[in-house]
């Protein structure tokens, strides 16, 4: 009798733990099942310089300078990884480094959890978002989430917004014209000062050029045809016209809009100026002040140099218009 039941117990037991492994098995699958259902391929965009990844509501850009010896890395779909053509660095779809020669990470310029929630960004990289001359010049950047739709949210009262509200046409000069002589600027300097705009930020910072290089001669920025930064070679030329002018002061203005180490833009700021203050000016500037005062600050200037870019040439357009002096 007591062996019976031995059996039977036995029975039962191996009856329920085969039935367990089962269910939990079943389980398992399932399970995998449904986080393969969820493990969608991201939508990535490539452009010269930059990559984009929107995958899950979250959007990420990074720079597709490899680290290594800054070629420009390319996206692999099948193994969803980017991938340099130099030496075959492999890197994750968030830019993390699984394969050598590289040993540091892609540059991430942003990463934002959401694009309709943006308070998920951190709070002091807002103003690094805000991006006038894409506004003016592109319905493409307008027409994106961080277009007309961050900037009215973020940046609801500036330039931006109302060039946005006020036309749909890119270079529309005649509109911008007007909202720059309707801005309050608050802000006193001389009329005869020259303005001089200085494209600084990334295209120093990520460039792979020291700023000695960069100041040496021209450098086309990455592998891009875009020459953004200039020379000391390019203010000596326009030493000769400034002469002609009654001009004693100089105000070089600058702001960024990456948030990033800006230790290599910084020392160009600083070597600028010093070139002019050797050359008996009295220089002073305005380094990532408010991107709308600078703006107008330089579009109303009686004298102007500009720098590389569609945003300077925005500037050059304006003060054309204004009946200022293009040095």
């Amino acid at each position: 009798m007591i062996f019976l039941l031995l059996v039977i117990s036995y029975l039962i037991y191996y009856y329920l733990k085969i039935n367990y492994s089962n269910n939990n098995l079943r389980l398992i699958t399932k399970n995998s099942n449904n986080s393969n259902s969820k493990n969608i391929k991201p939508n990535v965009i490539l452009t010269d310089t930059t990559v984009t990844v929107k995958s899950n509501g979250v959007t990420k850009k990074l720079s597709r300078k490899c680290p290594n010896a800054g070629c420009m890395v390319d996206y692999d779909k099948k193994s969803n990884e980017f991938v340099c053509p130099c030496h075959q660095s492999k890197f994750n779809i968030d830019g993390k480094v699984i394969k050598d020669s590289a040993e540091d990470d892609l540059n991430i310029y942003y990463n934002i959890e959401n694009m309709d929630n943006y308070n998920n960004y951190k709070s002091n990289n807002k103003k690094y978002m805000y991006r006038l001359g894409d506004m003016v010049k592109s319905k493409e950047y307008r027409d994106q989430n961080i277009g007309y739709k961050l900037h009215y949210n973020y940046f609801k009262n500036s330039i931006a917004v109302k060039y946005m509200q006020l036309t749909n046409k890119d270079n529309d000069y005649d509109t911008l014209l007007t909202i720059i002589k309707d801005y309050k600027l608050n802000y006193n300097y001389d009329k005869n000062t020259l303005i001089i705009h200085l494209r600084t930020g990334d295209v120093i910072d990520n460039s792979g050029y020291t700023v000695n290089e960069l100041l040496d001669s021209y450098k086309k920025y990455l592998n891009t045809p875009f020459i953004y930064v200039k020379p000391y070679s390019y203010y000596e030329d326009k030493l000769i016209k400034i002469k002609k002018y009654n001009i004693k002061n100089i105000i070089l203005i600058t702001g960024f809009h990456k948030n990033h180490n800006y230790s290599k833009s910084f020392d160009y700021i600083d070597k600028i100026k010093q070139f002019f203050e050797k050359r008996g000016y009295n220089v002073s500037t305005r380094i990532d002040e408010d991107p709308d005062d600078d703006f107008v600050i330089m579009c109303k200037s009686k004298y102007y140099i500009p720098s590389g870019g569609g945003f300077s040439r925005i500037i050059s357009k304006m003060v054309e218009l204004n009946k200022g002096i293009i040095i």
